[in-house]
């Protein structure tokens, strides 16, 4: 099957997709920039959340960041040895078995906890829109 390609002379279509696009592009990288400098300063003082209301809209963005435990499974298994690693293993460490391990001193917590460390997710902004409430209708809603 041979294809052809036919030349449309009215590419408006495609135009505007592309003028779209470059916006969309620019938006988001606008975006992340802003997103990173108010991470920076949420950050540097320590703030969790921003409030701001707009005509009658209230915006939050609020700071988050979450923390995963990794633990260098290759290092513990030399560490603790062949026999009690696979008492702690499935085919991947078994953080409950690991834990227990430790409680019944199966396995040294001291040579555990070299080998497993929390490490911190990549912070992000969440960003939420409602309506702002007047403290009267508010009052007057909860008494319903």
């Amino acid at each position: 099957m041979k294809l052809s390609i036919v030349k449309d002379k009215d590419n408006q279509e495609l135009t505007d997709y592309i003028a779209a696009r470059k916006a969309a592009d620019e938006a988001k990288a606008r975006l992340e920039a802003a997103s990173d400098a108010l991470i920076n300063r949420m950050t540097r003082e320590q703030r969790k959340s921003y409030t701001e209301k707009d005509g009658g809209k209230q915006y939050k963005v609020t700071f988050v960041q979450n923390m995963r435990t990794k633990i260098d499974e290759p290092g513990l298994k030399k560490a603790l040895g062949a026999v009690k690693f696979r008492k702690v293993t499935k085919q991947v460490v078994d953080r409950k078995k690991l834990e227990e391990a430790i409680d019944t001193g199966i396995a040294d917590p001291m040579v555990v906890g070299q080998y497993v460390r929390e490490e911190a997710t990549a912070p992000f902004l969440r960003f939420t829109e409602g309506h702002v409430t007047d403290d009267a209708a508010s009052a007057q809603d909860e008494s319903i």
